[in-house]
């Protein structure tokens, strides 16, 4: 594996899978070694489990409208809607602060979007 400052380390496939299952079973997909028998019999199970996860998290976000009894919006453009319409800026004013502090956690992607690292996505805010 290598780091971020370029040092490169080793670490045991066990420990790879248990850690992290899903980013695993992603780049053997990606690298075409999925057909290799130590990733063979699990890396589609690691896949369908993921699916299955994702759907029934997206199901549960849909469905929920409102909590403690104020309405959630789902998209910028509607929290700007619901900020007109009670004359307040504070889904605005949370999002800015969101963003603000989880910038961090994000790359700036220099190079052109060809060249972009598998797993990794083009976000537009």
């Amino acid at each position: 594996m290598q780091l971020k400052d370029e040092s490169t380390n080793w670490v045991n496939l066990k420990e790879c899978k248990n850690s992290h299952p899903v980013q695993l079973a992603e780049y053997t997909t990606n690298n075409n070694i999925v057909h290799e028998p130590v990733f063979a019999w699990w890396v589609p199970y690691i896949l369908k489990k993921k699916d299955i996860i994702i759907s029934k998290i997206k199901s549960m976000y849909w469905q929920t409208t409102h909590m403690y009894g104020i309405r959630l919006p789902k998209a910028i453009k509607e929290a700007k809607e619901l900020d007109q319409r009670n004359g307040k800026t504070l889904w605005l004013d949370a999002i800015v602060k969101e963003m603000r502090n989880v910038r961090i956690a994000f790359e700036d992607w220099n190079k052109p979007l060809s060249e972009m690292i598998p797993g990794y996505s083009k976000l537009t805010c």
